[in-house]
């Protein structure tokens, strides 16, 4: 059940700067060490160091690759950013919470 309440934690945050954060924001930087957890077991995104603004009508922004190796989603490679790289690398997130052993 705790992992479950950190996967939707984190998916809500990240849900929310994509969608109701004025302006968008896209991470770019997505990881499980950015994904802090409180004594609740609250889940909170953190490090915005190479998060982009997408302005009001934009769908994506020019950039350049950013992020952290072994973290990198495919979509970063065409220097157009949208929102699609986070949630690829927030479900390989997912995947490192499901399989690795949780601490006692």
């Amino acid at each position: 059940m705790a992992r479950l309440k950190i996967a939707l934690g984190a998916g809500r945050g990240l849900a929310y700067l994509h969608h109701d954060c004025d302006p968008r924001i896209v991470h770019r930087d997505i990881k499980s060490s950015n994904i802090l957890i409180d004594e609740r077991l609250e889940a909170h995104v953190s490090d915005f160091g190479l998060a982009k603004i997408l302005e009001d009508g934009e769908t994506h922004v020019t950039t350049v690759v950013a992020g952290t190796l072994g973290y990198l989603a495919p979509g970063m490679l065409a220097f157009h950013l949208d929102m699609s790289p986070d949630l690829s690398i927030f479900f390989i997130c997912i995947r490192i919470l499901i399989h690795s052993p949780f601490p006692k």
